[in-house]
């Protein structure tokens, strides 16, 4: 097969008619730049093969256009010497058309036309369209080669491959048998199991007959339970009735209630001796509370007369020594006011010696004033008088300045004129001139005689002209050196004019005098500055400022005074300091002591209040004063009685605990009372379990085992056994399925050599083409595994993405040739495939595809203009497509 036309309308962006004609069925290559449509093309030829015309697919929206409109695709192609187009609009108006060019003209239109397509390109039928089968192999889109993939079996790449390699290697009967043994193995065993674990598959027949044991196996794990529960129930009965008798028996229930009486009545006395001895001690305890009570308020009386006459004492000694203290406070008192008074007369005496000493500092400071006013008022005078002999000098320089980087330049470039001229001058002829002794100068040199002497041919050729006779000219032998060092020194004569030029100069050595001159100068204005600097480092300005603000101070300062003594002043200033810190340590030495003495004040106040507030307090809580001697000799009696009660109460307690017995004793005859009754509860306890029990038993022998399970415990071992034989036969079938299947893929393995043999047979030439020397490593896939270089293997990641696509390339070259000798030759389509190669694989590459377009058709479709100019093959264009339809 063989494409010769492309054709599109409303196709992406081809909204016009466009056409790729003149496809030679060779190397055929299409050049264009970005978005020019080479893509979109490669999508249009998948679609026209791969899509029915009534489709509605990912591939027919990918070509629609945004604006919208129904995609028209025409293509011309030639199958075994015949030519056939085909025809196919999409959307609305959808048609196809299958027309063969030439010969018969036969047309055949809609699904008549989309199966013969299939048949001449040998498509496999799809689910919605045709699988793209082996021109899948070979149309690689953009991006698609950048890896060697292995073909895809669900585009049918993989089956259209196997045919052909079937065809080629001498175990096709062997190939065919052990992939449909592998198929068919694989069927049986993915009906008993999972490929991804080892157990059988969910509702397969081993999974239905490991579920049959398992349910076997339960049922009889019921049947054994069923039969062991009415043997436990059996046993049960017996008990709990044998239980029930022995509880029940007459001679026991007797004994049992005699003995409950006996400890009922000895446990009854002991408490009612008990409560007695209580009651006794409950007596003695309000005796003994009555007395204590009694001592208590008598002793509290006595105190409380006791503290009534010490606070009276205390009351009476404390009114004189207050008087004492309130004196002394007065007296401190009256001592601090002296000393403020005698304060104020110093501090007043203070600020009059202050203001004296004021002005005279004051004074002092005018003084100082003048004399710095003096100084700043000359230096201003100077400072300005130098500031005008600098301007003089700037003015006098303006317009005189010598760029003295350009001097330097000037004289870099006079020396490298006399290098030149002397270089030239060293290589050039040397001419002498001699006259006869008496003869004139007639020989003339640039129309001027020439006296005797020695001249060099250097800056040019010599022209000696001697008049009525003829003329000489002499000129230095051409050479590289002495070209240089003309070049040499004409651009350095040009530098030195257009320098001095620029310098205003007729010469180098004017030049130097005026800079020379400028810069002495421009010394004498920096000297000049440096003083002025010093004389006002801020600037004549602020130097004015300075004096002006000097005159306004001392304008605001008080005249000298005469006659002012500032030793003296400053004497007596610091006595009268003297005397105020002294007084001020007495003046804080009396209000220490003020403070002592209100505090002692307060304390005498404070004491003696909370003594009249007390005895105040007592008053209240005593009888009247006639009547407390009778009530004390009163309170006093009562606690007496009361001693005298206790004692009583104390001897009848000690009579009644000899009678009582201890806690002990009434704690045992208490314990063999509970534990009689606990006895009886528990009898009737258990008697009424037994009685539950027994009518549950009964209950359950009603309702058990209504299936009969019990009797089927042999029937379900008998079932289990066959069960258990069943999932042992499935377990072996697996076993030796898993073990054929492993058996075939050894032969696969021992196969592949010779099954990938027709590949490798086509590859081979291409990759020593690229890649001298090397191997390529296939897998089972046929996808590529490395690269084999002198004996080194690289894993396919780890190659670069030049090399990678390049292997791409060369292995669908070689699938290429594979179905061009099977007779099935098909195009190769490489849309952008060469991306990362360099300059030297590319050539390689194309020298490749060149060898492969003598077995079959290549077209490459690349926006690398001119990376593939000179690199072979027809060079196709796009081009308007005058289409009727």
């Amino acid at each position: 097969m063989k494409i010769h036309a492309i054709r599109v309308r409303d196709v992406g962006h081809f909204s016009a008619p466009t056409a790729l004609e003149g496809l030679s069925g060779g190397l055929d290559v299409l050049a264009a730049g970005n978005e020019a449509g080479k893509s979109t093309l490669f999508r249009a030829l998948e679609v026209a093969f791969f899509e029915k015309h009534t489709g509605a697919g990912e591939r027919i929206k990918g070509i629609t256009p945004r604006t919208g409109g129904s995609p028209l695709i025409e293509v011309d192609f030639g199958v075994k010497g015949d030519f056939w187009r085909i025809t196919k609009q999409f959307g609305r108006g959808k048609r196809a058309v299958l027309t063969q060019i030439g010969g018969s003209g036969r047309e055949v239109r809609g699904d008549e036309a989309e199966d013969g397509l299939a048949q001449l390109v040998g498509l496999p039928a799809g689910k919605k369209g045709f699988l793209p089968g082996r021109l899948g192999l070979l149309w690689v889109g953009q991006g698609g080669a950048l890896q060697p993939l292995p073909p895809d079996a669900k585009r049918g790449e993989t089956e259209a491959l196997q045919q052909i390699v079937e065809r080629e290697v001498s175990t096709l009967t062997g190939g065919s048998l052990v992939r449909r043994l592998r198929a068919r193995v694989a069927e049986e065993l993915g009906s008993l199991k999972t490929p991804a674990r080892a157990g059988p598959r969910v509702k397969g027949p081993w999974d239905e007959a490991v579920k049959r044991e398992a349910e076997i196996a339960r049922a009889l794990e019921l049947a054994v339970a069923a039969r062991s529960e009415a043997a436990r129930r059996r046993e049960a009965l017996a008990a709990f009735k044998s239980r029930r008798a022995e509880l029940t028996a007459a001679e026991e229930v007797l004994a049992a209630n005699e003995a409950m009486d006996t400890a009922v009545k000895a446990r009854d006395e002991a408490v009612a001796s008990r409560r007695l001895l209580r009651d006794v001690e409950l007596r003695v305890a309000a005796q003994e509370a009555a007395r204590k009570e009694g001592e208590r308020l008598a002793v509290v009386m006595q105190g409380r007369l006791d503290e009534v006459a010490r606070l009276g004492e205390a009351i009476a000694t404390a009114g004189p020594r207050l008087e004492a203290a309130e004196r002394e406070l007065e007296e401190r008192r009256a001592a601090v006011t002296a000393i403020e008074a005698q304060g104020e007369t110093l501090r007043a005496q203070e600020l009059r010696a202050q203001a004296a000493v004021h002005a005279d500092e004051q004074a002092v400071m005018a003084a100082q004033v003048r004399v710095r006013l003096a100084a700043q008022e000359r230096a201003l005078a100077a400072a300005t008088a130098l500031e005008a002999e600098i301007a003089a000098g700037v003015h006098e320089l303006a317009g005189k300045a010598v760029d003295g980087a350009l001097l330097d330049q000037l004289i870099s470039a006079d020396a490298a004129f006399k290098r030149a001229s002397d270089a030239l001058a060293a290589g050039a002829p040397m001419v002498t001139i001699r006259y006869e002794p008496g003869a004139a100068a007639a020989i003339l040199c640039d129309g001027q005689p020439m006296r005797e002497g020695v001249l060099a041919a250097s800056a040019g050729p010599l022209r000696l002209v001697i008049p009525g006779v003829g003329e000489i000219v002499i000129a230095a032998a051409a050479s590289g050196a002495r070209d240089g060092h003309i070049a040499a020194r004409d651009e350095a004569q040009g530098v030195v004019e257009r320098g001095l030029a620029a310098l205003v100069s007729a010469d180098l050595d004017e030049a130097r005098a005026r800079h020379k001159d400028v810069t002495a100068r421009q010394s004498g204005l920096d000297a000049l500055r440096a003083r002025l600097s010093g004389l006002a480092p801020s600037g004549v300005d602020a130097l004015a400022a300075e004096a002006v603000a000097a005159r306004e101070s001392l304008a605001s300062l008080p005249p000298v005074s005469e006659g002012q003594d500032r030793a003296s002043l400053a004497a007596s200033l610091e006595r009268l300091r003297v005397d105020l810190g002294e007084l001020q340590v007495a003046y804080k030495t009396r209000q220490a002591e003020i403070e002592t003495a209100v505090e002692a004040v307060g304390r005498e106040r404070e004491s003696m209040a909370r003594s009249r507030a007390r005895l105040l307090e007592l008053e209240r809580e005593l009888p009247a004063a006639e009547v407390r001697p009778a009530e004390f000799a009163r309170l006093k009696g009562e606690a007496e009685s009361a001693r005298a009660a206790t004692n009583g109460a104390l001897r009848e307690l000690a009579a009644v605990r000899e009678t009582v017995p201890d806690e002990g004793g009434i704690a045992a005859r208490e314990g063999l009372v509970r534990r009689l009754q606990s006895e009886q509860v528990g009898v009737a306890k258990e008697l009424q379990e037994i009685e539950v029990g027994l009518a549950r038993l009964d209950g359950e022998e009603a309702n058990a085992d209504a299936l009969g399970m019990a009797g089927k415990v042999a029937e379900f071992e008998g079932e289990l056994v066959r069960a258990l034989n069943e999932v042992a036969r499935f377990e072996a079938e697996v076993a030796s399925l898993t073990l054929l299947a492993e058996t075939i893929d050894a032969a696969e393995a021992d196969m592949r050599e010779r099954f990938f043999a027709p590949v490798v047979k086509h590859l081979n030439p291409y990759l020593e083409m690229v890649f001298p020397g090397a191997q390529l490593r296939l897998g089972g896939d046929f996808a590529v595994n490395g690269l084999e270089r002198t004996g080194v293997l690289d894993e396919l990641d780890v190659l670069s993405g030049g090399t990678q696509e390049q292997l791409a390339v060369l292995v669908r070259l070689a699938f290429a040739g594979l179905l061009s000798g099977a007779g099935h030759a098909a195009p190769l389509i490489l849309d952008d495939a060469l991306v990362y190669s360099d300059d030297e694989r590319l050539k390689r590459i194309f020298d490749a595809l060149t060898v492969g377009a003598k077995s079959h058709q290549v077209v490459v479709l690349t926006c690398h203009k001119s990376a593939f100019d000179a690199l072979g093959g027809q060079r196709v264009a796009l081009e308007a497509w005058r289409c009727s339809q």
